[in-house]
């Protein structure tokens, strides 16, 4: 209870801390909202140690429905080259790539 208290209170819509990266000076706060009933979906990632709503937060806000085929599949390939488009938004993570397995 106090737990769920306390992600509720300071955590609030962030959905992955992560700790500093080989070589960065900060790791990343990603947050994520989809308000009910509607279909704008929020996504922004920052440096943590820079404050939310600050310039340095890179975000996006779009329409949920682009991310799905006609079928109702995710287009994973489409979600992620815009997850990597706005990490490389992020100062410090410019020259961000991704590793290919």
């Amino acid at each position: 209870m106090a737990l769920t208290a306390i992600v509720i209170l300071f955590e609030k819509d962030t959905i992955v801390l992560t700790h500093p990266f080989l070589g960065q000076l900060s790791g990343l706060i990603v947050r994520s909202k989809l308000p009910r009933f509607q279909d704008k979906y929020m996504l922004a990632i920052r440096a943590s140690g820079s404050a939310r709503g600050s310039i340095e937060e890179a975000k996006i806000e779009e329409s949920v429905g682009i991310y799905f085929d006609s079928n109702g599949v995710l287009a994973v390939n489409e979600f992620q080259g815009k997850v990597l488009q706005l990490l490389r938004q992020v100062p410090g993570f410019e020259a961000f790539e991704s590793k290919k397995s």
